[in-house]
């Protein structure tokens, strides 16, 4: 995905199953890009994800500790803008469920209809009805 190629020895246009097949019998040969193509930390992911062991084969939480993906999808203060209250609008868009009668069924809003869910009343705690979603199948 990085260059465009496959990594796999072969034709371009060879069949997924005919690949699979030659790595399962340990024939399949990998073609990491050159160095001119991708980054040394690209390289080392590569090779911590693609070992023909599974023994050497980084593990997941291995492969994101490397400097390749080390960082990504942490949020950077640098790159947030400060915003004061005055610059933005105070707008509470969540439902509430203050914003429903005491005797209203849960809509399909909470529950989609495809999960066939029910509503089974149970008894007040702290002066508040308390209402469970079961699956109607244990509902009987």
């Amino acid at each position: 995905m990085l260059t465009g190629k496959s990594v796999w020895d072969g034709k371009q246009d060879s069949e997924v199953e005919d690949i699979l097949s030659e790595i399962g019998k340990g024939h399949g040969v990998l073609k990491l890009p050159g160095k001119t193509e991708v980054s040394e930390e690209a390289m080392d992911f590569l090779k911590g994800c693609l070992a023909g062991k599974a023994m050497d084969r980084l593990t997941a939480h291995m492969l994101l500790d490397l400097p390749f993906v080390a960082g990504l999808g942490k949020d950077s203060r640098e790159d947030e803008e400060e915003l004061s209250v005055e610059d933005s609008e105070e707008k509470d868009c969540s439902p509430s469920l203050s914003d429903y009668a005491a005797d209203d069924e849960l809509s399909s809003y909470a529950f989609p209809d495809y999960w066939n869910y029910g509503v089974i009343k149970k008894p007040k705690v702290d002066g508040e009805a308390v209402r469970v979603a079961r699956p109607r199948h244990m509902m009987q």
